[in-house]
């Protein structure tokens, strides 16, 4: 049994640009035929991340385009649909059992030859048996699509914006059929390194001053009270340690020792000695 190795990288915003692009471009001939005015467009929608699977209500209906990729339309979106490409008005008999079966034989027509479209798009790399346009069309599926490296989820919107159907397609789909992003003319993708002595000039730390600790039992701090006076286990005139605060652990690393005071009104530390509290 062999394996075959993936090429993965992130999808972002390039993803969904292009897979837009990519779709806009796979029903163009398709409109041509079926509409008068071409007003469908893809739109991208968001990048999905990995989940064991992704589902619809099961009202709508769905049809797989290889293993990656789904396509998912709500029943009044298609009536719609086929009611522009007949010129009929927008919301007849939109109910499917008022539908006349010659609108439903159009709509069967209609949805066929745009899987056809986007199957196209997509023939390179989706393994699925077809046959002439017409003579087999995808078949109806509502089983879970699985994403196991995330994906993303586009719209074909009409001229108003509003969805046609939504087009899901898998991440290992768009790392064939989308190229990754290349970096503009005359930029590299590594920056030059800064000088050493720049990038410390840049560098911010924060530090901390112990003014002292202590231990009280929980009953003691059960019962504390405004007012109370704590002793801790500094004396007056011990040095106070300064410290790197670490992000995950608070105060840590002393890095000078000091007697405390007051400038301009606020607390200070004169230094007395750098490195530990305990050194000369």
């Amino acid at each position: 049994m062999s394996v075959v190795p993936i090429r993965w990288r992130p999808l972002g915003t390039h993803d969904l640009e292009a897979g837009a692009a990519l779709l806009t471009r796979a029903i163009a001939a398709w409109q041509q035929t079926w509409l008068v005015t071409p007003r469908i467009r893809a739109k991208a929608v968001a990048l999905l991340t990995s989940r064991d699977e992704f589902t619809w209500p099961d009202t709508y209906s769905s049809w797989p385009i290889g293993d990656d990729v789904r396509v998912i339309a709500e029943p009044s979106q298609l009536a719609i649909l086929v009611n522009q490409a007949l010129d009929l008005p927008e919301l007849f008999a939109l109910r499917d059992e008022s539908r006349p079966a010659l609108l439903k034989d159009v709509e069967a027509q209609l949805v066929g030859e745009l899987l056809d479209a986007l199957h196209a798009a997509f023939a390179p790399i989706v393994p699925v048996a077809r046959q002439a346009a017409g003579q087999a069309r995808i078949a109806a599926d509502a089983a879970p699509l699985h994403l196991p490296y995330g994906g993303a989820s586009f719209e074909l919107v009409d001229a108003s914006g509003e969805a046609v159907l939504t087009v899901v397609c898998g991440a290992q789909t768009l790392w064939t059929c989308v190229a990754p992003e290349q970096p503009h003319a005359g930029q590299s993708d590594i920056r030059a390194p800064a000088p050493r002595s720049a990038a410390i000039e840049d560098s911010r730390v924060a530090v901390c001053a112990m003014l002292g600790q202590c231990e009280l039992s929980v009953p003691q701090l059960a019962t504390l009270a405004v007012g109370d006076v704590i002793a801790l286990d500094h004396a007056l005139t011990d040095p106070l340690a300064l410290m790197l605060i670490q992000p995950d652990h608070g105060c840590g690393t002393p890095i000078a020792a000091g007697t405390p005071g007051q400038r301009a009104g606020r607390f200070s530390i004169q230094l007395t000695s750098i490195g530990r509290p305990d050194t000369p």
